[in-house]
């Protein structure tokens, strides 16, 4: 796929590491290329599966609110720890002393549970979609696979 529209760090949904003004600038330069070269673009191909993103998160608690809300407070009580991971991986925050505590695929797995449980969940495909790419989001992370070097005894 050609790069076409207005692309920053964000955006790129790049692995973390590569979302900086460098790779931005790069994207940009990309931009300009192609805009001169509308006939032999210059072509960007990702080796990252489609994954969950914050809005899943808030796709599935809407449809909660609308269809149980008396199970929103416990379907959000295990999204709500587990939705910061995008911002800081879950292995990061257990290095840095600021994870809550029980894994992050655990309440992944629960809430999906719980979002079966519904009445209408087989009638939402969507919503079920939506919250298989989050529990498979945080079993594929490097502290889902138990990979973080704090699950390691010294």
């Amino acid at each position: 796929m050609a790069l076409r529209g207005r692309v920053g760090p964000r955006e790129c949904r790049a692995w973390r590491p590569w979302r900086t003004v460098e790779m931005a600038a790069a994207w940009e330069w990309i931009r300009a290329f192609n805009r001169e070269h509308p006939n032999d673009p210059i072509r960007i191909f990702g080796v990252i599966p489609v994954q969950a993103q914050p809005e899943d998160y808030d796709a599935v608690l809407d449809h909660v609110r609308g269809s149980a809300p008396e199970r929103l407070a416990e379907v959000a009580s295990h999204l709500a720890p587990i939705r910061t991971a995008h911002h800081t991986a879950e292995h990061v925050q257990r290095a840095r002393g600021i994870h809550p505590g029980r894994p992050f695929a655990d309440h992944a797995r629960d809430a999906l549970a719980l979002i079966r449980s519904l009445p209408d969940a087989d009638h939402d495909d969507g919503i079920l979609t939506r919250m298989r790419l989050i529990v498979d989001f945080h079993e594929r992370s490097i502290a889902g696979q138990g990979l973080s070097t704090d699950d390691v005894a010294v």
